[in-house]
């Protein structure tokens, strides 16, 4: 991280007057921001190198220059989501150990959060020098928490080197420029929020933050279009909010459109290419552990239309430095991703059972961490995303990759989005297409495609389905409103 704020301040000495943020608060120079990220280091300098420092608030200008500020100061940066309960964000606090906590606005927390020491805009002043200190030996660049089995988050540990091989391996991957205009839609809970963060600051360019309000992804597509952005980055489930007004949006300033977070469906780029005409698109993969992603696929419709898996665009090749492999049993041909990289993040912080279970060194590619995702290669070298192994069940003796029943609904009916939910022993179907075909429509048309214990035993309509704080479909949510509904 601390190879991201030195070019930040590289801007901030040779382009001071240069926009290097717009949130809805303003817009914020590098000289600007930067005299913040100065001020804030300055009071850091009370906490030992290597410890951890909360961060709470989302698309505040605070909240990135204290993101900086933590990275020159050798500590790890541990971000808090407003948006979730209380009680998760004790939790997150206690895990990492952090010493502080940064808030813009203090009566903004739960007096829960208080108990810690806090930074807060009235105790900084804005400075012009910065004085780094190096990581300890030890020392994390970030910590960013994921769903835990047992109902504490996870906490996956980002190194520094981590961070650092992904800047040098992917500043360049595309040419970017200083008059680029980058969006970050995401919740700094999400390690995707880094790379709009990276990308602009690394360049000299600009970092649009929109807020994060009620009606989120439609405040997003305003900001594309009203501040003209060229690059963005985002989750895939965001199209199906789109698409309905696809005659309405048009945006030729967009350069580099990427996806990453959920599986990418072909039939749905088809569509959305043609507001976008002007854009190079790309489908990203990788998860949190893996320090933001690590392969690409560039997406046209011709290759793609001979190289999708069920609509689902392919995750691509290795980024440099990074080689993608897979865990199978001998003559299978789907097995479990799995990462090699210096990338590859440390381990869960405090999960030693877990860390071994999914971290190791293997003896040609190095660091190396099971995804559990499933994947194949396809004769063009490209690695296809098949599922979660939590996704492929048995029924009836029978592998089913619940996928591949999603991707006829989709062929079947294609006005809506479709989820197929396994509570044992039976599927069931979960639709927005209102009104939505009746169960006997529906298995009558899936009979052509699909064996009788293929097809779902009910379907359920939901308005709108549930999305977790990083955008992305939830899953666990819509089993839990499926199993409500089977009781």
């Amino acid at each position: 991280m601390q190879l991201l704020c030195r070019a930040f301040l590289t801007h901030f000495t040779k382009t001071p007057e240069a926009i290097a943020l717009v949130t809805r608060e303003g817009k914020y120079s590098y000289q600007q921001l930067g005299q913040w990220v100065c001020g804030i280091a300055k009071r850091l300098q009370d906490y030992p190198e290597g410890c951890a420092i909360g961060v709470w608030g989302e698309a505040s200008f605070f909240s990135y220059a204290a993101l900086l500020a933590i990275a020159s100061q050798g500590q790890c940066y541990v971000p808090l989501n407003p948006q979730f309960p209380p009680q998760r964000n004790e939790q997150i606090l206690k895990v990492s150990q952090c010493k502080a906590l940064i808030v813009k606005d203090k009566t903004q927390l739960p007096p829960t959060l208080k108990t810690l020491p806090l930074i807060t805009l009235e105790d900084v002043k804005p400075k012009t020098t910065l004085h780094f200190r190096p990581y300890p030996e030890d020392g994390l660049a970030y910590m960013l928490f994921t769903s835990g089995s047992t109902g504490t988050p996870k906490g996956v540990m980002i190194t520094p080197q981590n961070v650092e091989h992904f800047i040098r391996n992917e500043s360049s991957a595309f040419p970017f420029q200083k008059n680029d205009r980058f969006l970050q839609m995401f919740a700094l809970t999400f390690d995707l929020s880094l790379w709009a963060v990276i990308m602009a600051w690394m360049n000299g360019a600009i970092c649009y933050a929109p807020p994060h309000e009620e009606q989120f992804f439609y405040t997003v597509l305003d900001w594309l279009e009203h501040h003209s952005i060229t690059a963005a980055l985002l989750v895939p489930s965001i199209l199906d909010y789109w698409l309905p007004y696809l005659n309405e949006i048009h945006l030729p300033h967009l350069r580099y459109n990427a996806f990453c977070g959920e599986p990418l469906y072909h039939s749905k780029l088809l569509q959305w290419q043609k507001a976008i005409p002007n854009a190079v698109i790309e489908n990203l993969y990788g998860p949190t552990e893996a320090t933001i992603y690590c392969s690409r696929y560039r997406w046209t419709p011709e290759q793609c239309e001979k190289e999708h898996y069920l609509d689902i665009v392919p995750i691509g090749k290795a980024i440099q430095g990074t080689t993608l492999w897979l865990e199978k049993n001998e003559n299978e041909a789907i097995g479990e991703i799995t990462i090699s990289s210096a990338s590859v993040a440390a381990g869960y912080k405090n999960y030693p059972t877990l860390t071994q279970k999914h971290f190791f060194e293997n003896l040609h590619y190095g660091r190396s961490y099971r995804t559990g995702d499933l994947g194949k290669w396809n004769d063009q070298g490209n690695l296809l995303f098949i599922g979660r192994k939590d996704n492929l069940i048995k029924i009836q003796g029978y592998r089913v990759e619940l996928a591949e029943i999603e991707y006829y609904l989709r062929s079947c009916f294609p006005k809506g989005r479709w989820v197929v939910i396994y509570e044992k022993p039976k599927l069931y179907a979960v639709t927005d297409l209102a009104p939505s075909p009746s169960i006997q429509e529906v298995r009558q048309q899936l009979k052509r495609y699909l064996p009788t214990y293929m097809l779902p035993y009910e379907i359920f309509y939901i308005e709108h389905f549930p999305v977790n704080a990083n955008g992305k479909l939830d899953r666990k949510t819509l089993a839990a409103y499926v199993l409500s509904k089977v009781r």
